[in-house]
């Protein structure tokens, strides 16, 4: 998973690498394809968490006409009874705060979308 600038603060940490991707500074470290900061299923940098596993299970994609769109990935959690409804309400509770923490993802991704 990238990393921008706004998460490796977060994290303390400083760029080890540069990934193909323009948006994201670093990658995230893993082990066998799990997150090298979660223990028995808790997440030890969760206040500190990439803003790619904020949004999650959603993530910011590019449409063809090279506008931002808000997709949902695949979640064991979708469609359980007790899930939430994503919904307005959720999207300004859960979604927005987190865009508004790392104001330059979206920038950067804009730039990228038209550049390309």
């Amino acid at each position: 998973m990238g990393l921008t600038d706004d998460d490796l603060t977060r994290l303390g940490k400083t760029a080890r690498v540069k990934p193909e991707h323009p948006i994201f500074t670093d990658i995230l470290e893993s082990e066998a394809g799990v997150c090298s900061h979660l223990s028995e299923n808790d997440c030890s940098v969760y206040r500190e968490r990439p803003l790619m596993c904020r949004l999650y299970p959603f993530y910011v994609g590019v449409k063809a006409d090279g506008t931002l769109q808000l997709s949902v990935d695949h979640c064991p959690g979708v469609d359980l009874p007790e899930a939430d409804l994503v919904d307005d309400g959720y999207v300004q509770r859960e979604i927005l705060p987190s865009l508004v923490q790392d104001p330059d993802y979206l920038a950067s991704l804009r730039k990228c979308v038209e550049s390309s």
